[in-house]
């Protein structure tokens, strides 16, 4: 099936870091390999790296993660052999490489900026293994690999290597979370007296603008259903 997924990782970073810039919050639950959307992992030499599944990374991401420190950003699509890495500084791109495989070019390589030193070296061996495959029986795309090898060099991290235990943890949106949490809201004041829904309306007048807007909708509703129920019942 392939790889199908990009990830950032942030030089000195933390969860809270990253939760905050890109609007998430953590869920606490903990994964060996990477299932959710979204989930991230410290990693021990010092970076910390969330990985967006069957999701493209974009620029406007890596620009927001760039205000905490230095980033990778790294893009992998197996199905198209498209792969692409980029270091991200203080909200703007200093180096890009990538490769397009799909049209049969095993050798497409695109590079902008002033890229790591790493990459020379990295450079000469795939093309040097691609030169022996095209040779032979020219099945494989090495260069392919050089983004994500790259991206490795500099960070660690590549995404088809284990973690030591469930070291990722699952994110999501905190937009997505308020709004799971309307739901609950919503749920409880469906069986709920009177008394208890202007209570729970004070609360969330307090705490949240977005849920008074939910609330002013969602209540009149509930209260308008309970009353038709009452005169149908009355009726019979």
């Amino acid at each position: 099936m392939g790889w199908s997924l990009s990830w950032a990782a942030v030089k000195g970073g933390d969860v809270q870091t990253v939760c905050s810039l890109l609007g998430l919050r953590q869920t606490g639950q903990r994964e060996r390999i990477t299932k959710s959307k979204i989930a991230g992992t410290a990693l021990p030499v010092g970076w910390y790296v969330v990985v967006f599944n069957r999701s493209e990374i974009k620029d406007s991401i890596l620009e927001k993660l760039s205000q905490a420190g230095e980033v990778i950003g790294c893009i992998v699509e197996d199905h198209v052999m498209f792969s692409s890495a980029a270091g991200w500084k203080d909200g703007k791109q200093v180096w890009r490489a990538f490769h397009k495989g799909e049209e049969g070019d095993v050798l497409h390589l695109e590079t902008s900026g002033q890229l790591p030193p790493e990459f020379e070296d990295i450079r000469k061996k795939v093309f040097a293994e691609q030169e022996q495959e095209n040779a032979g029986r020219k099945e494989v795309d090495y260069v392919f690999e050089l983004p994500a090898e790259l991206a490795k060099k500099l960070t660690g991290f590549r995404h088809d290597q284990g973690t030591a235990g469930n070291a990722y943890e699952g994110l999501e949106s905190a937009i997505g979370g308020e709004k799971s949490l309307l739901a609950r809201i919503a749920t409880t004041l469906e069986g709920s007296s009177t008394s208890s829904i202007v209570g729970l309306v004070a609360l969330m007048i307090l705490f949240s603008p977005v849920l008074l807007v939910a609330a002013l909708t969602a209540v009149p509703w509930i209260l308008t259903t309970r009353l038709i129920g009452r005169l149908a019942q009355k009726r019979r």
